[in-house]
């Protein structure tokens, strides 16, 4: 059977899992293969009618064995090889002993094929192991394989079940790491995809800002150049023009500053799409008729407190109906996420209910979450500034 672990990660480019780091070893399965070798060792030990070929057969494959899971994973033709050695030695024994026992190593074997052999190579060599070892059961200790049928099928399934539990163990392995790799893609691009959000952002800041203050300040320039060239009774008009400029281009970069901090995260169409994602339950949104201006960051942990107060509720209620209630006061919005029935199991406070709590801290705001035998309510209430009401 294969010590190898499902965490151990599969080169695309080779078909390999036949060296592992020493970390990544499962040291039951080792002990275990040992065990069947030790079994092996111990009961065919008794009718073996050459010692010393059925000691160097045996120790051999002991060692064959353990360089295939303790072998580095840059070194797979010492795996291979180490298989080979397990194969010969396995004849090596059955040369030196009738006994069928000797036949789990057949099943110790299989269950390390599949980890370097593709599946019909493997199921090939596995059948063609057997056939070589009934042959020499039959023509050097004249053992028929009629005379104990149920024993040799019995292993061969065991060999079978072996090559198929190590098979489905690669199979999970390539898949979870062709989903790390499109995870890894994702985020990769994800990153790159904010970063040209940003740059896109500063460049049309620039632009506007460019636009707007380029003019003004020319402007500006001129009229005080000229204010310093002339009498002072002449240069009184274009201070007067030089001061109604200095608001004006005043006014336009506090305008430029509020649509930049102004959100561009749209969260009602947000909180939309998350309704329309949970088929299960039914989401009622109620929104206030006056939407308050809020930041960027205002508005993504808004969205993601709605998403982790959502969840929340339907786990700790029993019902499907969750209700989301948005209310715009003269000095603060406050949201009120319910589920009317609540469950009858003691609520504990775990990654879901710490990472609200960490959000709320983060947005200023005041949370309070009121379980009851009514119903499940989580109240959130964020204090604004004049400039955003």
């Amino acid at each position: 059977m294969s010590v190898l672990t499902k965490n151990t990660v599969i080169p695309q480019s080779e078909n390999t899992l036949s060296a592992r780091a020493r970390q990544d070893i499962n040291w039951v399965l080792l002990l275990a293969g040992i065990g069947g070798w030790a079994m092996v060792w111990w009961l065919a030990g008794y009718s073996t009618k050459s010692q010393w070929l059925f000691h160097i057969s045996t120790v051999s494959y002991l060692v064959a064995y353990c360089g295939f899971n303790f072998a580095s994973p840059g070194y797979p033709r010492w795996a291979r090889l180490a298989l080979g050695i397990q194969l010969l030695s396995f004849w090596g024994v059955l040369f030196s002993s009738p006994d069928s026992v000797s036949f789990i190593l057949l099943v110790i074997l299989a269950g390390q094929l599949p980890f370097i052999v593709e599946k019909r190579p493997s199921l090939l060599l596995i059948t063609g192991a057997n056939l070589v070892g009934f042959g020499v059961l039959y023509w050097h200790w004249q053992t028929w394989f009629l005379d104990r049928p149920i024993n040799y099928l019995l292993f061969f399934s065991f060999q079978l079940f072996a090559l198929a539990s190590s098979r489905i163990a690669v199979s999970e392995t390539r898949q979870r790491q062709a989903l790390e790799m499109k995870q890894a893609e994702l985020l990769s691009t994800r990153a790159l995809l904010e970063q040209s959000v940003q740059q896109a952002e500063r460049l049309r800041i620039s632009r506007d800002l460019h636009d707007i203050c380029g003019h003004q300040l020319t402007a500006l320039a001129l009229n005080l150049e000229f204010a310093t060239q002339v009498p002072p009774a002449q240069a009184q008009d274009k201070i007067t023009a030089s001061r109604q400029l200095a608001g004006e281009l005043l006014e336009q970069i506090r305008r430029v500053v509020r649509d930049i901090r102004q959100s561009n995260i749209d969260l009602p169409a947000a909180l939309n799409r998350l309704q329309e994602a949970l088929p299960g339950a039914k989401v009622d949104i109620h929104y206030p008729d006056r939407w308050p201006q809020l930041s960027e960051e205002q508005t993504a942990q808004l969205l993601c407190i709605c998403q982790e107060g959502i969840s929340n509720a339907l786990r700790y209620g029993l019902g499907r109906q969750v209700s989301l209630i948005f209310t715009h006061s003269s000095s603060s919005l406050t949201l009120t996420i319910t589920n009317p029935t609540a469950s009858s199991r003691k609520r504990r406070d775990g990654n879901g209910i710490d990472n609200l709590k960490l959000r709320a801290a983060q947005l200023g705001a005041q949370l309070d979450i009121q379980p009851s035998s009514q119903q499940w309510q989580l109240m959130l209430t964020l204090t604004l500034p004049e400039a955003q009401l």
